[in-house]
């Protein structure tokens, strides 16, 4: 017993004098990680060519996750796929850019909506990922980038255009399997 209560002590005068950067994913999950959640409320589906075919949720022009001016435009091509998308964005002069791609919530409406079209089933993601996809310098002009989606599990994400001088956009897309 008292071997037991000696390696105990140990381990935590261990655990007590690590370095305070480092944090257990839980920790790190509950803290800092559900604040970032973006929840999406609605989606206008576009297929593949970008023709509008339905809107799923509540969509809303209000419910705008971040600015997506005509300036800085990105669109996503289908925005509901199991496969891939296609993200088409401009530059308006060279510069480096970071394409992001982060879990987001959806919607009980419009997990509700995908479910009834025979879309999927969704389970809320518990943990909040960001996967940089792209950074690389590009020069002005309309350019495109294909997102490969066959190993995301099902769900809403949000895809972000990261431009120099906070010139960022993004769209939603939903991954269904």
């Amino acid at each position: 017993m008292k071997k037991y209560i000696i390696v105990a002590l140990c381990l935590a005068a261990v655990w007590g004098c690590s370095d305070d950067k480092v944090t257990t994913p839980d920790i790190v999950d509950k803290d800092t990680v559900d604040a970032r959640f973006v929840t999406i409320n609605g989606i206008i589906e576009t297929d593949i060519v970008g023709n509008t075919n339905d809107t799923l949720g509540t969509y809303s022009i209000d419910d705008a996750l971040c600015s997506n001016s005509e300036e800085y435009r990105i669109v996503a091509k289908p925005n509901i796929s199991k496969v891939q998308t296609v993200i088409n964005f401009n530059v308006l002069q060279p510069q480096e850019v970071e394409i992001t791609l982060e879990t987001a919530l959806l919607s009980k409406s419009l997990k509700d909506s995908l479910i009834s079209r025979g879309l999927g089933t969704y389970d809320d993601f518990t943990t909040f990922k960001l996967d940089s996809l792209f950074k690389e310098i590009l020069e002005a002009g309309e350019h495109s980038l294909t997102i490969d989606l066959t190993d995301k599990p099902a769900g809403a994400y949000l895809v972000r255009v990261l431009r120099e001088k906070n010139n960022d956009s993004c769209i939603p897309i939903i991954v269904t399997k």
